[in-house]
């Protein structure tokens, strides 16, 4: 896969035949849906990251959770 993207021709075809495939008047409605998708998804890790690892839901069973 890493051989692909050296050669810059074939780049180019790739995104050639994208145009071709997607039309030139629904890529820029793609690219705005890709970056908002893209802005939801830092918002939901920045907002994981900022919980407290007690606010964390845990799948290890607790004490509790035990039958008598």
């Amino acid at each position: 896969m890493a051989r692909f993207f050296e050669n810059p021709l074939l780049i180019v075809v790739l995104v050639l035949v994208i145009i071709v495939v997607f039309g030139a008047n629904k890529l820029p409605v793609a690219a705005k849906a890709l970056g908002q998708s893209l802005r939801i998804f830092k918002n939901e890790v920045r907002s994981d990251a900022d919980r407290t690892p007690t606010d964390q839901v845990s799948d290890a069973p607790s004490d509790t959770d035990k039958a008598s």
